[in-house]
């Protein structure tokens, strides 16, 4: 599990080596769909 919300600046290297890893990524968030994380990635 990584909080992206208390990693300052985002810390890419760390999410990449987790994707690397374990072959998943799964975004939580309560913002708007268009405008946040997911949307980015997606």
């Amino acid at each position: 599990v990584i909080n992206l919300l208390s990693i300052r600046p985002l810390d890419r290297e760390t999410i990449f080596a987790s994707v690397k890893k374990t072959n998943r990524l799964v975004t939580v968030e309560e913002g708007f769909p268009q405008c946040g994380v997911s949307a980015e990635i997606g």
